[in-house]
């Protein structure tokens, strides 16, 4: 995910490095909705690049819902500090 106003919602995704990533391309702020998807089997689960790994601040805002992480090696969810919101709610396997 690059660019502002995003919605993944009720994907399976697995047998990756990272189920899901954000990375700041857009000089315009949104919402980024994440929900219902189940990500398995993965290394990392949801990841946004913020400064801690050279990348562009956030100016995002996110809503992590209903989403289900089950096997996740790594950290389950790396969200870097943005100049917008993180609304994370019953993310099952976490």
């Amino acid at each position: 995910m690059r660019y502002r106003d995003v919605v993944v919602r009720n994907n399976y995704i697995a047998h990756g490095a990272i189920g899901l990533a954000w990375f700041q391309y857009d000089a315009q702020r949104g919402v980024t909705w994440v929900i219902g998807n189940t990500i398995a089997d993965t290394s990392h689960a949801i990841f946004v690049c913020g400064v801690a790994e050279d990348c562009l601040r956030p100016l995002e805002s996110f809503v992590i819902v209903r989403n289900s992480l089950r096997g996740i090696s790594g950290t389950a969810l790396n969200l870097q500090p943005t100049t917008g919101t993180y609304r994370v709610r019953a993310n099952p396997g976490l």
